[in-house]
């Protein structure tokens, strides 16, 4: 059944994308925060083999290393897709790190006597990796196009295994035999998603899910949403209130006010 082999390719597609991405992720953002807050010599190392490894190619380096590797499984094709991920997220965490590691609640924490671990967790992270957590939601899938590309390739994932990429590698001779059921399907699927409005749930969703956390993490725009609330619910105070006199309050006639201002 080829829903059944759709639904279940999506489940591999999922986790070879997410296990890539946390992981690569984690690395970036543990070397980019050490490079970014101490500096020196070992943000210099870091940079240049940022550099040197960000000339590699992520599919040609893919191949190259599949190609070396007998048994091409999930953790296999993982780890090989990691080893060619985390450079942009690095370069992304080390530029946040050297903006916040100045500020004044960094320099207040180390006046307080807070240990560098301390700084580095609980005050530069927190405040450091939106930018890091914007990128991975969608790096998400780009991995998950690449993952279907080494598959349909013959260097990915290798059978029993279900994945889209094999699905599409066993059925591209019918697509060349019959090409308007191809064109057939496209047709209604754009059509689908222009009613929707909405990308495809398996790139579409992580960004969603990333833009909440990055709100959610960003403790700048949490505080500048806290004051345009406020604002907002004092303007809507402001407008329902309505002054009223109290019934003993003085009624002056516009005759005894022309000649208050005389007499003054």
């Amino acid at each position: 059944d080829y829903y059944t082999q759709v639904i279940y390719g999506a489940k591999v597609s999922m986790i070879v994308g997410i296990s890539t991405v946390v992981i690569a992720g984690g690395i970036a953002v543990l070397l980019g925060s050490i490079a970014g807050y101490y500096g020196g010599r070992g943000d210099t190392f870091i940079s240049r083999l940022t550099d040197v490894w960000f000339g590699i190619p992520l599919i040609l380096g893919a191949i190259v290393f599949l190609n070396a590797i007998g048994q091409r499984g999930l953790f296999q094709v993982t780890l090989v897709l990691v080893a060619f991920s985390w450079m942009t997220m690095l370069r992304l965490m080390r530029s946040s790190t050297i903006e916040k590691r100045d500020a004044d609640f960094v320099d207040a924490a180390r006046a307080l006597g807070a240990s560098t671990p301390r700084i580095i967790g609980k005050h530069i992270l927190p405040n450091a990796i939106a930018p890091v957590i914007v990128y991975c939601t969608i790096f998400v899938g780009i991995v998950i196009s690449v993952e279907a590309t080494l598959s349909f390739l013959g260097v990915g994932l290798q059978l029993p295994a279900i994945t889209w990429g094999l699905m599409i590698n066993s059925s591209f001779r019918r697509i060349l035999q019959v090409p308007h059921d191809l064109v057939a399907w496209i047709v209604v699927r754009a059509q689908e998603q222009h009613r929707r409005d909405r990308a495809p749930a398996a790139t579409s969703q992580p960004n969603v899910a990333g833009t909440h956390v990055r709100r959610v993490s960003d403790v700048d725009e949490r505080l500048h949403e806290s004051i345009r609330r406020r604002h907002a619910e004092r303007h809507d105070l402001n407008a329902g209130v309505q002054i009223r006199l109290p019934a003993h309050a003085p009624r002056f006639s516009r005759r005894w006010r022309k000649r208050s201002i005389v007499s003054c």
